[in-house]
């Protein structure tokens, strides 16, 4: 075996521990981008790739992005929070510069490495799901079926509800494009799963995909008005269906019940009711200082602050500003926020020219869901996400190349 075939083997092997962590774990794979790195760094041809290499402007959206957050890092007072949010933007520097240098994300390879991310998330969610189950419902005091099924109880034994969502929804917008023998499983159970953790954010952009799905059937079909005829009903009738799962049924009734709750002596429960108070707040704070922001690392430290003096003292305790999109904003000002989108709108034109449906998808997921979470701070997610964009933004046909 030749010295780049057991390159690629180990590379794949990484990418793969990398991708595969984030089943079971929200901080295993900062040790993949490590070992990443490392493997990097010890090419015994990198000096030569360096002074070859011609920088592709792909990458520099990406760059950007880090290092507008350094930029602000340097002028901050580099407290804990300011130093966390550089941080967790690393991976959108180390990823597109190691992978531009090595990069054997073949067609084939892509397979093999997201094949196997599928079936970690499938080991993950069953694990999640059996835990549950045994914990509240077969070996407990007091079963409870309905709390087995909790999503925040589901989601306790490997990571909170809304980032794991994205990792299932990811993978069933991949099964659906690469069809293989068993993603029909795997949608299934990731659907299921989804269903399960009831992350709002991420069923809203499963209604997105599904229509996406419909337009296509109709779109290819010879009876077209017959075909809208069919999905209508069948959409009808799966909406009344899934209306009738206890869980969701009582997410709806408590996001509609808790709409316009703007109790200042208590707690809200409702994520609807403290995230519409949390941005009518962010929306004054942003405005008032729209250019500079307000300085990395301290979006939820003003948030908060402007909340407590506006009498939710319960809320001011831990809110978070719930959209990374206003987080960056806040941080960075104007140039940070222009970054960011500049970087989902390059993303999106790119992977559409490329016609790689995958990528495409993968982009419209994340922009949809930082509008409700700071994904971007998260570790989990941020990490993720900058790891498949810098796969497919310097991916390569053939490993010749």
């Amino acid at each position: 075996m030749n010295l780049l075939a057991k390159r690629e083997h180990i590379w794949i092997s990484l990418v793969c521990f990398t991708l595969c962590s984030f089943a079971f774990s929200e901080r295993i794979n900062s040790w993949g981008l490590v070992l990443l790195a490392i493997f990097t760094l010890i090419d015994s041809k990198l000096i030569t790739k360096i002074k070859t290499a011609s920088w592709s402007s792909k990458l520099w959206p990406m760059l950007a992005f880090f290092f507008v957050y350094l930029i602000f890092f340097l002028f901050s007072d580099k407290g804990n929070t300011a130093s966390h949010s550089l941080v967790s933007k690393l991976s959108f520097l180390i990823f597109p510069i190691i992978f531009y240098f090595e990069n054997y994300f073949t067609k084939k390879n892509e397979k093999i490495i997201l094949m196997a991310f599928s079936i970690a998330l499938s080991i993950g969610v069953t694990y999640m799901l059996t835990r549950s189950l045994m914990d509240n419902y077969f070996f407990a005091d007091q079963p409870r079926l309905a709390a087995a099924f909790g999503r925040m109880q589901v989601s306790s034994y490997i990571m909170h509800p809304g980032y794991y969502s994205a990792f299932l929804m990811f993978s069933i917008i991949w099964q659906f494009f690469n069809r293989s023998t068993y993603s029909s499983f795997f949608i299934a159970l990731f659907t299921f799963g989804i269903l399960v953790l009831l992350s709002r954010i991420v069923i809203l952009f499963y209604f997105i995909f599904l229509l996406y799905i419909a337009w296509c059937f109709i779109k290819n079909s010879k009876n077209k008005i017959q075909s809208l005829g069919i999905l209508f009903l069948l959409g009808i009738g799966l909406a009344a269906l899934l209306y009738q799962l206890p869980p969701l049924k009582r997410r709806i009734h408590l996001t509609i019940s808790n709409m316009n709750n703007t109790d200042k002596d208590k707690g809200i429960a409702s994520a609807t009711a403290s995230r519409r108070i949390a941005y009518e707040q962010e929306l004054k704070l942003v405005t008032a200082r729209p250019i500079i922001g307000y300085g990395l690392g301290n979006a939820t430290k003003t948030l908060r602050q402007h909340l407590q003096k506006k009498g939710y003292q319960e809320l001011g305790k831990e809110m978070n500003t719930h959209c990374q999109y206003v987080n960056t904003w806040m941080q960075t000002g104007i140039v940070g926020l222009s970054t960011l989108l500049f970087l989902l709108f390059y993303n999106f034109r790119y992977f559409k020219k490329e016609k790689s449906l995958t990528a495409l998808w993968l982009v419209l997921m994340i922009s949809v869901c930082l509008l409700t979470d700071d994904l971007l701070e998260i570790q989990a997610n941020g990490v993720f996400f900058a790891l498949l964009l810098s796969l497919y933004l310097t991916r390569v046909k053939t490993i010749s190349q």
